[in-house]
């Protein structure tokens, strides 16, 4: 567990020696896990929506859910508004890959990645998750009755070692992928 490797059995240790692929799960495993917002790009620029009521809104809606990305989102939020929640009431659905909520002078409003609002029918084109030599990017979109209202970027931080171990396991004909629910 120091290396951030576990093994449930000890046969796993054989089994690893004839390995010709790994797979990691990204957050935590090679990232530090500690996601953090570094950008809000509004996608209306005209509309009454600002970056405040954007990162509150999210904040609400994924405000009780435990995954590392839901709480980053909540951690923006309430320091956007000095530790509260200003938005309340939201009737909360998850999905597979977002969170949609109903309120009656916003309608249907939904959270998620690209692919979870394209299934919804919302077209919102973005770039790739990005990754740099230090951290991982990854995009949530917010979408209100219908259009596409902001992009959040959040940022993990690559563990120190993470770059050299793959590049060592490369060099030993291991190929490596990260599995990702993003």
């Amino acid at each position: 567990a120091h290396h951030h490797v576990l093994f449930r059995t000890p046969s796993a240790f054989e089994h690893l020696a004839r390995a010709r692929r790994l797979f990691f799960d990204k957050t935590g495993t090679l990232t530090e896990g500690k996601l953090s917002l570094t950008d809000v790009h509004i996608r209306l620029p005209d509309a009454e929506f600002d970056r405040h009521f954007v990162l509150q809104l999210v904040a609400a809606m994924e405000q009780d859910i435990a995954h590392p990305v839901a709480l980053a989102l909540v951690e923006a939020g309430k320091r956007s508004s000095g530790g509260e929640l200003n938005i309340s009431d939201l009737n909360v659905e998850r999905a597979e890959r977002g969170v949609i909520c109903q309120r009656s002078q916003w309608g249907r409003i939904m959270v998620g990645n690209a692919a979870f609002l394209a299934q919804q029918g919302i077209d919102c084109v973005v770039t790739d998750n990005v990754t740099s030599t230090t951290a991982l990017t990854l995009q949530v979109e917010l979408a209100i009755e219908g259009r596409w209202v902001a992009s959040l970027t959040l940022e993990d931080r690559l563990h120190e070692d993470a770059k050299e171990a793959i590049v060592w396991l490369q060099k030993q004909g291991i190929r490596c992928a990260i599995v990702s629910g993003d």
